[in-house]
């Protein structure tokens, strides 16, 4: 009796067992299913759905549109939920277009003036904000993963969260609302030059854009011609070339240029800040960036007293990760084609790379927790704004097609870097 009874229990803790063993294999198919459906070993946790994403509500008065990128639309209203369901932000704030060719396409970006400093989504107190459309970019991640890529190596890069926005109660999609680039002790951390300061050797930054054209405060430079705009100081402070501060900054930079062409690599040295242009030279690389060719969205700071320095890095959504891009870009664009003639910077070049390689690499996975995180939220934005021009080439694929081939492309950018600097 006993022996049957025994026989029983074991034959039913084997069926458990088989019960069991049934359902964790059950379990690591799906787990396998997943993986193979999304393309991405992320080795993360996967986040959830749209649920996460914080929202934006913008109200206007009378609900007017945001049709303009030069005038304001006044006494507005921006309330923010956060990813718990929690009112996070509650402010009187303007609002207006922004851009340049973005501004042109079907789904716009915006600037945010809040009424005052506040905090927003974690990220430091400041007035100004930005909501970035990423129209053309059928991953969504181009901008957020570029400025990743920048963080490992610059002291400030343009932080940024992914949103839900809806605009006078009508959804518009997904978009990266981020901080603005902006003289702030918690941005580009440098002096204002006041209207009636006797210091004008700083601060400044600079934007180096075929778009410059169009602003009051822009030159060129003597010899190359590259149109730039004084973002900072503004107008109020900067209000004609002739202004004293106009005319130092401009002759800094043409300096800058009369040295690449007659001076030395130890006289470069004494006008820019080598190590923030060797940063810039290799996140652009990394990415696939070629707009500073134009030149485009190519920003410079200089602190008071100081050098000019190469960043905050900006705008990634056209034209990157790409594949088939050999070897080293930007070999010719900006000043990088005197700078690469130096053996001195081509040893800074590849010292760096050493250094932050192992870092550029586990972007990779940074790319599969976002990825994961916005995949219901992309859909949505998706089916809202399809993408009618064909700039990134991934336009025409799934979501998880488009983000596995951008994971591919960047690690295949660290290899093609990785050969061309080991030659140097």
């Amino acid at each position: 009796m006993f022996q049957k009874v025994f026989i029983m229990k074991e034959l039913q803790c084997s069926q458990d067992f088989k019960l069991f063993a049934s359902f964790g294999l059950l379990c690591v198919l799906v787990l396998l299913l997943v993986s193979c459906n999304d393309g991405l070993d992320d080795g993360s946790e996967v986040h959830g759905n749209q649920q996460d994403i914080p929202v934006v509500h913008i109200t206007t008065p009378d609900s007017v549109g945001i049709d303009s990128k030069e005038v304001w639309v006044k006494g507005g209203n921006i309330r923010i939920i956060d990813g718990a369901g929690k009112e996070c932000l509650n402010v009187k704030a303007d609002f207006r277009g922004r851009g340049n060719s973005t501004w042109t396409m079907p789904k716009k970006p915006y600037a945010i003036k809040l009424a005052e400093k506040a905090e927003v989504l974690g990220m430091p107190r400041h007035k100004r904000w930005v909501l970035l459309a990423n129209w053309m970019d059928r991953t969504l991640l181009r901008n957020d993963v570029s400025f990743q890529v920048a963080r490992l190596a610059f002291p400030w890069t343009p932080r940024g969260e992914f949103v839900e926005l809806f605009l006078n109660g009508e959804y518009r999609g997904n978009y990266y609302l981020c901080e603005q680039i902006k003289i702030d002790r918690n941005r580009v951390d440098i002096d204002e030059i006041e209207y009636s300061t006797d210091d004008i050797t700083g601060g400044y930054i600079l934007e180096f854009d075929k778009y410059a054209v169009n602003e009051k405060n822009h030159f060129y430079t003597r010899y190359k011609n590259y149109p730039v705009e004084i973002k900072e100081p503004d107008e109020d402070v900067i209000y004609s070339p002739e202004h004293p501060a106009f005319v130092y900054i401009k002759d800094y930079v043409d300096n800058i240029e009369e040295t690449f062409e007659n001076g030395t690599y130890e006289d470069i040295t004494q006008l820019i800040d080598v190590w923030s242009f060797v940063d810039f030279f290799l996140v652009y690389n990394l990415v696939g960036n070629t707009e500073a060719t134009h030149p485009k969205s190519c920003y410079f700071y200089k602190k008071r007293g100081g050098l000019l320095y190469a960043g905050p890095v900006w705008d990634f959504d056209w034209g990157t990760f790409r594949p088939g891009l050999k070897g080293l870009v930007l070999t010719s664009a900006l000043w990088y084609g005197y700078l690469l003639e130096y053996d001195e910077f081509r040893a800074l070049l590849k010292k760096r790379w050493l250094e932050l390689k192992p870092q550029f690499e586990s972007v990779q996975y940074y790319i599969g927790r976002k990825a994961n995180w916005i995949r219901e939220s992309n859909e949505d934005n998706f089916a809202m704004w399809p993408i009618d021009v064909v700039v990134n080439m991934d336009e025409r694929l799934d979501f998880y097609e488009a983000v596995g081939r951008m994971r591919d492309v960047y690690l295949d950018r660290i290899d093609e870097i990785d050969a061309a600097l080991a030659s140097f």
